[in-house]
């Protein structure tokens, strides 16, 4: 990834939706992803199971060399902590504010209203995995039609069809 790239900090779920999508090792060549050490421990738990999830975890972990990896402690984190809001986001959202990122990048749709909060708070631009793909059309990366087939392909594999999340990505391209 070159220094140029946009500094974008992505929690566990987005990283592992780009892979659902194989657009994750586009999503690299294109961005500087900064993940904190939870999300790292996160997809080492998920890549246990054999199911879509963890082979998808394991697609990311495979590609670690890629991640800027940033230690963030639990002490600075756990205000953000809530029913809603995991340590991975938690993290995030510690990472988003301290470093010089263009955003944020979270799929925890259970997750976003509380992200929402913040991001507002403390000035941080929040998005889903669409917003990236979106943004791989915009620089030429992916026509509208591979975006929305990428994007479908992420929302059948993740159980969103039907659901607002779905909805709102499906706007966003």
């Amino acid at each position: 990834m070159p220094k140029s790239s946009p500094r974008i900090v992505v929690d566990t779920s987005a990283l592992i939706s780009l892979a659902h999508g194989s657009v994750l090792d586009l999503a690299l060549e294109e961005f500087h992803f900064i993940v904190s050490d939870i999300v790292i421990k996160e997809l080492e738990e998920t890549s246990q199971y054999s199911d879509p999830d963890g082979k998808a975890a394991q697609e990311v972990l495979k590609r670690r060399s890629k991640l800027e990896i940033r230690e963030v402690k639990p002490e600075r984190f756990r205000s953000f902590l809530s029913g809603r809001v995991d340590p991975g986001e938690a993290s995030c959202l510690v990472l988003a504010q301290i470093e010089e990122v263009k955003a944020f990048i979270s799929d925890d749709f259970h997750a976003m209203h509380k992200l929402e909060y913040y991001s507002k708070k403390y000035s941080i631009k929040l998005g889903l995995c669409a917003t990236l793909i979106k943004a791989l059309t915009l620089k030429g990366r992916l026509s509208r039609e591979e975006a929305i087939k990428i994007f479908d392909k992420i929302a059948q594999r993740r159980g969103w069809l039907g659901k607002a999340i779905y909805e709102y990505g499906k706007r966003l391209l």
